[in-house]
């Protein structure tokens, strides 16, 4: 990705996985650390990935072409409106 080298942090706040395996690998090559945060119901993730030079997303989350991902329908995502402001300010700090 071009615009990478322009930056000095790389904040993921996408919500397809194939999308964060290219993020991951593009701010690898660039060496930037991602900053990733994930919601689903009342979990949620924050993380940094390649922070001098550690683990990626794809150590910690291994690419499965089996795997199907699918966005949960409304009456099975219950999950609080709130979630997604807290870990945004996670993803801040």
């Amino acid at each position: 990705m071009k615009i990478f080298p322009e930056y000095d942090l790389v904040i993921d706040c996408t919500d397809n996985i194939e999308s964060r395996y290219a993020i991951s690998e593009a701010a690898a090559e660039c060496g930037i650390p991602m900053v990733y945060a994930a919601v689903y119901k009342y979990e949620a993730q924050v993380s940094v990935f390649n922070y001098k030079g550690g683990p990626l997303y794809h150590h910690f989350f291994p690419k499965d072409p089996e795997r199907k991902f699918r966005k949960p329908q409304s009456p099975e995502f219950s999950g609080s409106r709130r979630m997604p402001q807290v870990q945004s300010k996670q993803q801040r700090r």
